[in-house]
């Protein structure tokens, strides 16, 4: 036989179990449906594996496929839309077909607070209700730097005479209301003006919404901590900025939009997500949508901070704690070289 058949044999020979083992290892499909709370479908909502590019879209019964995939991993599909909190499935892939049901939660979506400059230094404003009727005796309490408080009167009108520049976060509540928490930023000269809406609870509100109100409060409080040490290098983007910039975009694709100007020239990626003051490990800033955010904090590694080392142990082991307890490392301090870059997202309410 001809050496170069025999070569070629062996060749082959050599080549056909890694084929067949790379058949093996791509044998998996996922057929999945993404559906709300409800059961109702969700078309159009964004489908991805994490870490990878593959990606697909939720058809109008909300169905999609992904096939060619590798059997015997367990692999993290991150299911996303405008309006419902993004979620993360680990599915563990057998041969041939698997099915998946991801399940979204709606965000309870409130009108858009109207934002305006005024020539008068200080924050005012008027409250209402969707219906267009002003509220009275409604709290406003300023969440940024010094706690500032107001109420509004017989006409839903308020006033805060002095209000630093920069990012500043609103609180609003009134019983029988859902409470509202809206960014904005006060400028260099003059002052701000809001209209502020709000949407009345239903007659049977639930104990979770007097327990999210108290985890707001809460979440307020650590807010205002955070930021009153001047040594904190934190980029704070606030709802108007998203509005320029990130309409029908993801948090990253908006940051990496944005000017360096406004971003600090921060990167999108590699940052540890807090959703609401609660971790969401695996997430990335491109599973959220700018549409459903009212405020982004971004906070460099601590190492890498030289003017934050006097006040680390205060500052910065603040906005690293909760994964470093969740790694257990304990309450002690965190070493810097523990410290992550951690992104804190405030979804709209």
């Amino acid at each position: 036989m001809d050496a170069r058949v025999v070569m070629g044999l062996i060749a082959l020979m050599t080549l056909l179990p890694l084929q067949l083992s790379a058949q093996r290892r791509t044998a998996a499909s996922i057929q999945g449906r993404v559906v709300d709370i409800g059961g109702v479908p969700v078309p159009n909502a964004r489908v991805l594996i994490a870490d990878s590019k593959r990606r697909t879209a939720s058809d109008e019964e909300g169905r999609f496929v992904l096939s060619a995939l590798p059997a015997g991993d367990t692999l993290r599909i991150v299911v996303a839309r405008i309006g419902f909190k993004p979620i993360m499935v680990p599915a563990l892939l057998h041969e041939g077909m698997n099915d998946l049901v991801a399940e979204l939660e709606p965000i309870p979506m409130q009108l858009n607070a109207v934002y305006t400059e005024a020539e008068q230094s200080g924050l005012f404003g008027v409250v209402g209700d969707t219906a267009f009727n002003v509220i009275a005796g409604a709290r406003i309490a300023l969440t940024a730097g010094r706690k500032q408080e107001a109420a509004t009167n017989d006409l839903g009108q308020f006033a805060v005479d002095s209000v630093g520049k920069g990012p500043n976060f609103l609180q609003v509540t009134k019983p029988g209301y859902r409470p509202r928490l809206l960014s904005f930023s006060q400028p260099a000269k003059g002052g701000s003006k809001l209209a502020i809406w709000m949407k009345p609870l239903p007659a049977d509100a639930s104990k979770r919404d007097g327990e999210l109100e108290n985890r707001v409060h809460q979440a307020l409080f650590d807010f205002r901590a955070r930021t009153s040490f001047k040594s904190t290098k934190a980029t704070i983007i606030t709802r108007e900025t998203l509005v320029k910039y990130g309409i029908g975009l993801t948090l990253g694709d908006a940051l990496n939009r944005m000017p360096g100007s406004v971003t600090k020239n921060l990167r999108a990626d590699g940052w540890v997500l807090v959703v609401d003051e609660t971790e969401a490990p695996g997430m990335s800033l491109f599973d959220y949508f700018s549409d459903d955010v009212e405020m982004l904090e971004l906070y460099p590694p601590c190492s890498d901070i030289a003017s934050m080392m006097r006040t680390w142990n205060r500052s910065c082991r603040m906005n690293v704690q909760s994964m470093s307890l969740a790694r257990g490392a304990g309450a002690g301090v965190v070493a810097p070289s523990d410290a992550v870059p951690v992104a804190r997202i405030w979804l709209r309410r």
